[in-house]
């Protein structure tokens, strides 16, 4: 959905353009991160109690689920849903 008119993306391209390359990544960063953190308490209050792996699936699903087809999608989930001890940042262990 868009509800932006052309002349107000227009005016918010030129002020972008006027704030330095570092500037934009982290605006970027900010918005990527605010989107992920309001995806995950929509996710949180539609399923109360969701476990860890299972929210990796929900913001796979939303984030980049169309852009699979059901097969490369299906082994992405698969890995999603293997439960990590320490945590979701944990490093894997390598694909036998």
């Amino acid at each position: 959905m868009n509800d932006t008119t052309p002349q107000v993306e227009a005016r918010l391209a030129e002020l972008f353009a006027t704030r330095s390359g570092s500037d934009r990544v982290r605006m970027a960063c900010e918005m990527f991160t605010l989107a992920r953190a309001l995806m995950e308490a929509n996710i949180r209050a539609e399923v109360p109690g969701i476990t860890e792996s299972e929210l990796r699936v929900r913001i796979f699903e939303r984030t980049y689920g169309h852009e699979f087809d059901a097969e490369a999608r299906a082994r992405v989930v698969a890995r999603l849903r293997i439960d990590r001890p320490d945590g979701p940042h944990a490093p894997r262990s390598p694909r036998p």
